[in-house]
């Protein structure tokens, strides 16, 4: 550790007991104490007046104490160098700040009982089982096309029909009154903002065929005895069914 060569005559005022100083506070007092030693020296010169010729000093100004000066001034060098010194020393070797770590205690117990039960649950597994071979015996696959209910080789000759229907909260029949013999059937949502919704007698907005509003439905192959319910949300809107049956004879 760094010491600094104090005078014992240094008056130290920081602190009642010099024993608790710190380094820079006795760097502190020591360069107070030159400050004071060096300002309260005077030495009293004649004064000085402007000469013209040959000067002759008859009393010559004399310095009894030149030797106690030399002497004082070779100390305070000495001490000064000693000073940077040790404030060369003390910015190479700072002191460190001593650090402490708490101690901390890490309990394992429960992620070791978790590994436990872990390994445990998996000895249990066990291995996927494979077949050793796979047949495919329904290759090329069979094509059956739907039953045919009905064959129409010209096309319809019938007379079409279009209803207007108030359709709303409740389910309405979509027309009211089926085409004898019909064999198609179309709807329109002639509203700008409600959603018609179709289906059969239980039709309801949570399970019916949506048609958006200014929409059209899609053609459906319905002859007269399939009924088609229609319903909103509960407003009432106008509803537009086209129709057509394959005979010549129509209502």
């Amino acid at each position: 550790m760094a010491t600094v060569d104090i005078p014992d005559n240094i008056q130290f005022e920081m602190k009642a007991d010099p024993t608790e100083l710190s380094l820079l506070e006795k760097i502190m007092a020591f360069l107070n104490a030159i400050y004071l030693k060096v300002s309260n020296f005077k030495v009293e010169f004649p004064s000085l007046y402007k000469v013209f010729g040959d000067v002759k000093i008859v009393n010559p100004v004399r310095v009894d104490n030149l030797t106690d000066l030399e002497q004082y001034f070779k100390t305070l060098e000495v001490r000064l160098n000693s000073l940077s010194s040790q404030l060369a020393n003390l910015r190479l070797n700072p002191k460190q700040p001593k650090i402490e770590i708490p101690e901390t205690k890490i309990n394992l117990n429960p992620l070791i009982e978790s590994i436990g039960e872990m390994k445990e649950y998996l000895s249990k597994l066990k291995a996927p089982q494979f077949p050793d071979t796979i047949s495919i015996n329904n290759f090329p696959p069979q094509k059956v096309p739907n039953p045919v209910t009905n064959i129409n080789i010209n096309p319809l000759k019938g007379t079409p029909k279009t209803t207007a229907v108030s359709v709303g909260g409740t389910a309405t029949l979509l027309p009211t009154t089926a085409l004898i013999k019909r064999r198609t059937l179309s709807l329109y949502n002639a509203s700008s903002s409600e959603t018609l919704y179709i289906g059969g007698t239980d039709v309801t907005i949570d399970n019916g065929f949506p048609v958006p509003p200014e929409s059209y439905s899609p053609s459906i192959d319905a002859g007269e005895e399939m009924l088609i319910y229609g319903i909103t949300s509960g407003v009432d809107i106008d509803i537009r069914v086209f129709e057509v049956n394959n005979t010549l004879s129509g209502r």
